[in-house]
Protein backbone atom coordinates (compact mmCIF):
# COMPACT_ATOMS: atom_id res chain seq x y z
CA UNK A 1 0.00 0.00 0.00
CA UNK A 2 0.92 3.56 -0.20
CA UNK A 3 3.37 5.06 2.29
CA UNK A 4 6.38 7.43 3.19
CA UNK A 5 10.17 6.47 2.53
CA UNK A 6 12.85 8.22 3.78
CA UNK A 7 16.44 7.88 1.81
CA UNK A 8 19.78 9.17 1.07
CA UNK A 9 20.26 10.56 -2.45
CA UNK A 10 19.30 8.75 -4.91
CA UNK A 11 20.35 7.80 -8.89
CA UNK A 12 17.25 6.68 -10.89
CA UNK A 13 18.63 5.67 -14.37
CA UNK A 14 16.62 5.16 -17.88
CA UNK A 15 15.98 1.65 -16.95
CA UNK A 16 14.19 2.41 -13.62
CA UNK A 17 10.51 1.98 -13.12
CA UNK A 18 9.44 4.06 -10.30
CA UNK A 19 5.82 2.28 -8.95
CA UNK A 20 4.04 4.76 -7.25
CA UNK A 21 0.15 3.95 -5.42
CA UNK A 22 -1.58 6.96 -5.52
CA UNK A 23 -4.99 7.91 -4.52
CA UNK A 24 -5.84 11.30 -3.27
CA UNK A 25 -4.76 14.35 -5.34
CA UNK A 26 -3.21 17.25 -3.05
CA UNK A 27 -2.36 14.94 -0.01
CA UNK A 28 1.65 14.69 0.47
CA UNK A 29 2.42 10.74 1.36
CA UNK A 30 0.16 9.27 4.30
CA UNK A 31 -2.16 6.64 3.84
CA UNK A 32 -3.36 7.64 0.37
CA UNK A 33 0.02 8.47 -1.83
CA UNK A 34 3.29 7.17 -1.46
CA UNK A 35 6.52 9.91 -0.81
CA UNK A 36 9.74 9.34 -1.67
CA UNK A 37 11.78 11.38 0.53
CA UNK A 38 15.30 12.21 -0.46
CA UNK A 39 18.09 13.75 2.05
CA UNK A 40 20.43 14.45 -1.03
CA UNK A 41 20.83 14.79 -4.63
CA UNK A 42 18.79 13.38 -6.80
CA UNK A 43 19.41 12.25 -10.57
CA UNK A 44 15.89 11.57 -12.10
CA UNK A 45 15.57 9.59 -14.92
CA UNK A 46 13.00 6.66 -16.13
CA UNK A 47 9.62 5.26 -16.11
CA UNK A 48 6.82 6.23 -13.84
CA UNK A 49 4.13 3.53 -13.56
CA UNK A 50 0.84 4.75 -11.37
CA UNK A 51 -1.38 2.23 -9.42
CA UNK A 52 -4.06 4.56 -9.23
CA UNK A 53 -6.79 4.21 -6.17
CA UNK A 54 -10.45 4.06 -6.29
CA UNK A 55 -10.25 7.74 -5.66
CA UNK A 56 -7.75 9.26 -8.49
CA UNK A 57 -8.64 11.87 -10.05
CA UNK A 58 -7.20 15.11 -11.63
CA UNK A 59 -5.14 17.26 -8.82
CA UNK A 60 -1.66 17.54 -8.06
CA UNK A 61 0.39 14.28 -6.27
CA UNK A 62 3.60 15.05 -4.73
CA UNK A 63 6.12 12.17 -5.93
CA UNK A 64 9.27 12.99 -4.36
CA UNK A 65 11.15 16.10 -2.28
CA UNK A 66 14.74 16.43 -2.40
CA UNK A 67 17.33 18.10 -0.05
CA UNK A 68 20.52 18.61 -3.29
CA UNK A 69 20.43 19.03 -6.13
CA UNK A 70 18.37 17.77 -9.35
CA UNK A 71 20.15 16.07 -12.23
CA UNK A 72 17.68 14.18 -15.39
CA UNK A 73 17.90 12.55 -18.25
CA UNK A 74 15.51 14.58 -19.47
CA UNK A 75 16.52 17.44 -22.13
CA UNK A 76 14.66 19.73 -24.61
CA UNK A 77 15.11 16.78 -27.38
CA UNK A 78 13.43 14.04 -25.79
CA UNK A 79 9.97 13.37 -26.63
CA UNK A 80 9.14 12.91 -22.96
CA UNK A 81 5.32 15.15 -23.30
CA UNK A 82 5.07 14.07 -19.27
CA UNK A 83 7.89 16.28 -18.36
CA UNK A 84 10.31 15.24 -16.41
CA UNK A 85 9.99 10.99 -16.65
CA UNK A 86 7.80 9.09 -19.12
CA UNK A 87 4.80 7.79 -17.49
CA UNK A 88 4.33 4.18 -18.16
CA UNK A 89 1.34 2.44 -16.60
CA UNK A 90 -1.29 5.55 -16.80
CA UNK A 91 -4.85 5.98 -17.89
CA UNK A 92 -3.51 8.62 -20.55
CA UNK A 93 -6.57 8.19 -22.31
CA UNK A 94 -8.74 9.16 -19.76
CA UNK A 95 -5.50 11.77 -18.16
CA UNK A 96 -3.90 12.99 -21.29
CA UNK A 97 -2.58 16.12 -20.00
CA UNK A 98 -0.45 14.71 -17.09
CA UNK A 99 2.62 16.02 -16.62
CA UNK A 100 5.50 15.79 -14.25
CA UNK A 101 7.66 18.84 -13.07
CA UNK A 102 10.08 20.15 -10.23
CA UNK A 103 9.52 22.83 -8.00
CA UNK A 104 12.85 24.13 -6.99
CA UNK A 105 13.32 25.11 -3.04
CA UNK A 106 13.65 28.93 -3.34
CA UNK A 107 17.07 30.57 -2.21
CA UNK A 108 19.10 26.66 -2.07
CA UNK A 109 19.49 23.79 -3.21
CA UNK A 110 16.39 21.17 -3.25
CA UNK A 111 12.61 21.13 -4.48
CA UNK A 112 9.70 19.04 -5.00
CA UNK A 113 9.07 16.72 -8.21
CA UNK A 114 4.68 16.64 -8.83
CA UNK A 115 2.74 14.70 -11.02
CA UNK A 116 -0.48 16.97 -12.04
CA UNK A 117 -3.13 15.63 -13.54
CA UNK A 118 -5.73 17.74 -14.98
CA UNK A 119 -9.20 16.68 -15.10
CA UNK A 120 -10.54 14.80 -17.82
CA UNK A 121 -11.81 17.19 -20.22
CA UNK A 122 -10.22 20.50 -18.72
CA UNK A 123 -7.50 20.66 -21.75
CA UNK A 124 -10.62 20.38 -24.35
CA UNK A 125 -12.39 23.48 -22.19
CA UNK A 126 -9.56 25.87 -22.25
CA UNK A 127 -9.14 25.51 -26.04
CA UNK A 128 -13.13 26.01 -26.23
CA UNK A 129 -12.92 29.07 -24.30
CA UNK A 130 -9.92 30.50 -26.19
CA UNK A 131 -11.61 29.98 -29.66
CA UNK A 132 -14.53 31.42 -28.28
CA UNK A 133 -12.62 34.67 -27.09
CA UNK A 134 -10.61 35.34 -29.74
CA UNK A 135 -14.06 34.49 -32.59
CA UNK A 136 -15.66 37.23 -30.19
CA UNK A 137 -12.23 39.44 -30.70
CA UNK A 138 -12.25 38.98 -34.65
CA UNK A 139 -16.23 39.94 -34.56
CA UNK A 140 -15.64 43.41 -32.73
CA UNK A 141 -12.72 44.25 -35.06
CA UNK A 142 -14.71 43.75 -37.89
Amino acid sequence: GPGTLHTGGMNFTANTHLVYDLNTPNVAGGADNDLLIITGDLNLDGILDVNAGDEFTGGLYTLMTYSGNLSTGFSPNDSYSSGLLQLGNFDLETYPDAYIFNVPNAGGPGGTIFLAVPEPGMAAMCALVTAVVAQSRRRRRL
